[in-house]
């Protein structure tokens, strides 16, 4: 009874140990499973966002072109632009094209009869409609078959359509870069570039190392694939078995989204044969059933043992027999456990060499995602609690002071956040902690010391390694961006302001038209009947005006709304207008002196652009006095030769007119000093200088064919060099000019005029009717339509407003010239924007004269036009006095 029941105790140990073992190598085969899925998960999702990172700067830099005006207008320094952006990202960018707003090529670089057949494969893709967002196409394969990525960016202009710019992508220099460097993780791996719908846009394979074409797919892996993408939501990574193409057996893939910003999103795919998991299962297989056979051996034996013992007496009795048959057993046991323990340390050995080998592999995989976390462009560090574990190298790049790894671990990171921003981190690591995944952050502020302050924005995820729990946080540095945001707003202001000054400027033209009108008529009119004391009353407003009409000029040349002449200017008169404007702005404690030399300085200038140069230097001057100084303006005539600082780039001006401004302020700190002249960059206070004063006075030296330079010791004062060429001999200043004498127009046909501005037409209609001239008079372009068809055979000069109500003078114009196509027209406009030459040839117009006009300059030219044409009329003039 006992033998029976030991019996079964012994049948049970067994069944369970068995049982044991097949429950140990089920754990086994999900957990390793499971975790080479979460590492190919983690390989894709790393490379995606790699890949993202890539693709979000280049459409962030895409942004600053399309945004730039000379890029917008495509003029010679617009495409040097463009081209120097191919030429630093050829690597990746093949091409760059600019279109215009109809899908018309219009530029394209590097010059190819390749970029033009690809620009024909392109532009049948793609719909020839407006494009408000970037789109990122599907690839294209050119004429040689290499695929290439079409990226279009929108240009846009005071929020209109005015074309695109298309950058052509090497696909083969993007696979290099985030496609095959996940190969290394398997001898066998796969990656790849799938759309949402499952479509393989481009891909390589580790077996052969060749590109995978998408007719290897069936339709059943295809659903199979665009099922796992769905399952993805565009913002998360996962893992699945499935099928590859031209391959056999399961894989392990790892799917990761990549989020570009525009309508499309792209998945990164990444696999490994489930093979390497099979044969390492085979192996764990072998080893556990030779576990059990030798549980099964010791199994038998005991039981034989037993049976042995119960039959004791039979033993006995064949003792002899039995002991032969029993010596032959052992002898058969004995080489069989003999060749089981063989057996087994020959598994021992081979299961020794494949732990070796994945460890190996394991170690190169450490390496590749330590190479990615160190050469990534975004700042990662790993925090124990809240002190920080781990940075990378991008993470010390935001820093001047701790630049080494050693610098943080320990360190609290809280103490670097901003005081603001400090209650936003700790409540996202509270939350963190108590469960949540991850929290994105938005603008956070850190600062080493009041002189390094960045600007991070990122994501702070928590994870779970070896029943710990770290949070790692992923931030890119915007504080370059945040700082063009601010001065594009600043830039947006100063436009306003220009837009509204040049506004208030064009209606005050008007206003000063008329005022010239009216007092040409008034001294013709009462000449003979006004004292000399009224008459000098007369002269009196008109220079009063005149000095109005060159205010207006000044605040169109500041709003670049006016047209810009060079010719010759007396620099000494200039300098003693700017004199009369600094001296009402010295402060207390400075002195201001001006030496001339004796000779005649001549430049060939703009005399409104020269002065505002020279304000701008002098009021910089007086602001790094704030405890007083002394103030000096020096002006001569120098030679390339005689001036050593005079820059020799070989321009064909020699002679300048050298003026100096100097000041005994603080001078120039030497670490700023070579920016001083760029666009924006100020030492003043947030919302105390826009930083344009100096860019702008460079610019306008160096559009005069000149130059400024600065001289600074720090400390000791600076020295502003202004050089402006000189004026040749025969461009001297204009002398007195004669008075002129108005003709007599009698005897020429009538005149159109039409003006919303009335004061205007009726002064000009009454004075030349004083010299025999009938001018026919409209308020606007509806008026001055229906006046023309009563006149038509008569009129052979209309004069038009560019602006009028109901239609403009252009358009005006445009009518007149259908019903009679000879007859001439004239132009009048406050803005010279507005017109140039080319303007004028295609609407037909023979002139343009621009308002504040006198009845003198519209004399002169109704004379041009009237004179041939008028019948048997008196050669007598009259002379305005």
């Amino acid at each position: 009874m006992r033998t029976r029941i030991f019996i079964s105790v012994l049948v049970f140990l067994a069944i369970l140990l068995i049982q044991q073992v097949y429950r140990s190598y089920r754990f086994v085969e999900e957990n390793l499973v499971a975790h080479i899925g979460n590492l190919q998960k983690t390989v894709s999702d790393i490379s995606a966002r790699n890949f993202e990172s890539y693709l979000l700067r280049l459409l962030s830099e895409l942004a600053s072109i399309a945004s730039d005006s000379d890029v917008i207008r495509l003029n010679e320094r617009g495409k040097s632009k463009l081209s120097a952006f191919q030429k630093v990202k050829k690597v990746f960018v093949k091409s760059l094209w600019m279109l215009d707003g109809k899908f018309n090529l219009i530029f394209f670089f590097p010059i190819s009869a390749e970029s033009e057949r690809l620009f024909i494969e392109y532009k049948k893709e793609q719909a020839p409609k407006p494009i408000l967002s970037p789109v990122i196409s599907e690839p294209l394969a050119d004429v040689k078959g290499e695929k290439s990525i079409p990226i279009t960016f929108p240009v846009m202009e005071d929020g209109k359509f005015k074309g695109s710019i298309v950058v052509i992508l090497r696909e083969e220099s993007l696979s290099n870069s985030f496609l095959t460097p996940l190969l290394n993780y398997s001898t066998q791996g796969f990656t790849g570039l799938a759309d949402k719908d499952g479509k393989i846009l481009w891909s390589i394979s580790a077996i052969n190392y060749q590109k995978v074409q998408e007719g290897y797919w069936s339709e059943q892996e295809r659903e199979n694939l665009r099922l796992q993408i769905a399952s993805t939501n565009g913002n998360k990574a996962i893992y699945y078995s499935g099928s590859l193409p031209e391959a056999t057996g399961k894989w392990i893939i790892g799917i990761a989204p990549i989020n570009l910003g525009t309508d499309k999103t792209w998945y990164l795919i990444s696999a490994v044969p489930s093979t390497t998991l099979e044969s390492s299962l085979a192996t764990y297989r072998i080893i556990s059933l030779g576990m059990a056979t030798v549980v099964a051996l010791i199994f038998v034996s005991l039981l034989w043992a037993l049976l042995r013992a119960q039959k004791e007496s039979y033993i006995i009795k064949e003792r002899a027999k039995l002991a032969d048959e029993f010596e032959l057993t052992l002898k058969e046991r004995t080489a069989e456990l003999a060749s089981a323990k063989e057996s087994l340390s020959i598994y021992a050995k081979n299961l020794e060499a494949q732990i070796e080998e994945r460890t190996k592999k394991l170690k190169q995989s450490e390496e590749m995602y330590r190479q990615l976390v160190e050469n990534v462009g975004t700042a990662i560090f790993i925090l124990r609690g809240s002190k920080i574990a781990y940075v990378n190298p991008a993470f010390l790049a935001s820093w001047k002071e701790k630049t080494q790894p050693s610098h943080w671990v320990g360190e609290e990171l809280i103490y670097f956040v901003s005081k603001s921003r400090r209650p936003n981190i700790l409540n996202a690591l509270s939350r963190l902690n108590e469960g949540e995944e991850f929290i994105t952050i938005g603008e956070l502020e850190i600062e080493e010391n009041e002189s390094n302050k960045r600007i991070w924005e990122g994501t702070l995820k928590r994870v779970q390694l070896l029943e710990r729990c770290l949070i790692i946080g992923f931030f890119n540095d915007i504080t370059q961006r945040k700082t063009l945001e601010r001065q594009v707003l600043q830039a947006q202001k100063l436009e306003s302001m220009g837009r509204l000054a040049g506004g208030i400027a064009h209606d005050f033209n008007n206003i000063l038209a008329a005022i010239f009108g009216h007092l040409t008529l008034l001294r013709e009119e009462a000449q003979d009947k006004l004292t000399s004391e009224a008459l000098n009353l007369i002269s009196t407003v008109e220079n009063a005006a005149k000095r109005a009409a060159d205010l207006t000029k000044k605040l169109l040349v500041f709003t670049r709304r006016s047209e810009e002449v060079h010719h010759p200017v007396d620099i000494n008169k200039s300098l003693n207008d700017v004199s009369e404007l600094v001296r009402t702005s010295l402060t207390r404690g400075i002195t201001f002196t001006v030496k001339k030399t004796e000779e005649k300085l001549v430049a060939l200038a703009d005399p409104i652009e020269v002065q505002q140069v020279l304000m701008n230097l002098c009021i910089n001057a007086i602001e790094a006095m704030p405890d007083g100084g002394r103030l000096s303006i020096t002006a001569g005539l120098v030679s390339r030769e005689e001036d050593p600082s005079l820059p020799q780039d070989g321009d064909s001006v020699s002679k300048f007119v050298r003026i100096r401004v100097i000041d005994t302020g603080h001078g120039i700190d030497p670490s700023i000093l070579p920016h001083i002249f760029e666009p924006f960059f100020t030492t003043k206070e947030v919302g105390k200088g826009s930083g344009l004063g100096l860019s702008i006075a460079y610019h306008i030296a160096r559009k005069h064919n000149g130059y400024l330079c600065v001289d600074s010791d720090w400390g000791r004062g600076s020295v502003f060099t202004l050089y402006l060429p000189a004026a040749l001999k025969g461009e001297e200043l204009a002398g007195k000019r004669e008075e002129y004498r108005f003709p007599n127009f009698s005897g020429s046909p009538p005149v159109l005029m039409a003006d919303d501005e009335e004061m205007i037409t009726a002064a000009a209609q009454k004075f030349f009717s004083n010299y025999g001239l009938t001018i026919l008079t409209a308020r606007d372009g509806v008026e001055a339509i229906d006046l023309f068809k009563k006149h038509q055979f008569e009129v052979p000069l209309v004069i038009l407003d560019m602006r009028m109500p109901r239609m403009s003078g252009p358009e005006v114009f445009r009518l007149i010239h259908k019903i009679n196509p000879n007859v001439t027209g004239i132009l009048i406009t406050g803005f010279s924007e507005e017109v140039d030459s080319g303007f004028l040839d295609n609407l037909g117009f023979k002139e343009i004269i621009r308002k504040p006009y006198t009845f003198e300059e519209l004399s002169k030219t109704l004379a041009k036009y009237l004179l041939p044409l008028r019948k048997n009329a008196p050669e007598a003039a009259s002379s305005l006095g």
